[in-house]
């Protein structure tokens, strides 16, 4: 299935900074491949100079850059020097929303970690685009309901969202599973979903958590 614009529509532009070659270039030809023209930098620095020159329509940025100003950086000086550039981070860092760095402009968050087929990537992107999103109140809810989690439930709910089982929690933290399973509990519950509802809570709560980020389930 192509993910290709029109032929009659120009195609939209992506700024991709990444300092990881293979992944940069990697997601270069999947952008590419998908219609969009692409411009690729290894550094927050570059990305800046490239911006006046590439004028992209979308920035996609990892947060940990090497050495040097990071995506995070970069996200805030766009918001001054390019506020109509939607944002796509994609990185291995806690859910940017934790983060304190606020912008006006269109961003979404996307854990490399879950990152299986590059469908959720140009969906994500395209979320990012979009100029007004249906799921808005949905997202500042999710959002607002994630803010509550202690750190230990914020990684319990990052761990459910990438399909780990109980089981598998309880080793990746090096506690009992009757100790994972009280934590997912508890993380369900701080989420304020009802345990006796028809859907699967555990399902529920992972929706929040990718809702909180700009995707949408």
């Amino acid at each position: 299935m192509s993910h290709s614009r029109p032929s009659a529509l120009p195609a939209r532009r992506v700024l991709v900074v990444e300092d990881e070659a293979l992944t940069r270039g990697l997601v270069v030809e999947m952008l590419t491949e998908a219609g969009f023209e692409v411009c690729a930098c290894s550094t927050a620095a570059e990305a800046v100079r490239a911006v006046k020159d590439f004028d992209p329509d979308a920035l996609v940025t990892d947060i940990d850059l090497g050495s040097g100003p990071s995506g995070l950086d970069l996200v805030v000086n766009l918001a001054k020097s390019a506020p109509h550039v939607a944002i796509l981070v994609m990185s291995n860092y806690p859910i940017l929303r934790q983060h304190p760095v606020r912008t006006s402009q269109r961003l979404v968050y996307l854990d490399k970690r879950n990152v299986d087929s590059s469908s959720k990537v140009l969906q994500a992107l395209e979320s990012a685009l979009r100029e007004e999103r249906d799921d808005s109140n949905a997202t500042h809810e999710a959002e607002e309901a994630l803010s509550h989690l202690s750190r230990p439930q914020l990684e319990a709910l990052k761990m459910m969202a990438e399909g780990l089982s109980n089981t598998e929690i309880a080793e990746r933290r090096g506690i009992s599973k009757r100790a994972a399973e009280s934590l997912v509990q508890r993380t369900v519950a701080a989420l304020g979903i009802n345990p006796d509802r028809k859907v699967n809570p555990r399902v529920m709560a992972v929706r929040m958590y990718y809702r909180s980020a700009g995707i949408p389930d």
